[in-house]
């Protein structure tokens, strides 16, 4: 089991996105939107 604080599970949360997704872009609401930061976005 590994313990640590909530700000350091959200920067291996972050690695983890970048490192497992591509950063295309889609469109919503006619913006360009990050795939990686709505993902991450939807987790916080």
């Amino acid at each position: 089991m590994v313990e640590t604080n909530l700000i350091d599970s959200f920067q291996i949360l972050m690695e983890f996105v970048a490192k497992h997704t591509l950063d295309r872009f889609f469109l919503v609401d006619d913006k360009n939107v990050s795939v990686r930061n709505w993902l991450l976005n939807r987790a916080a």
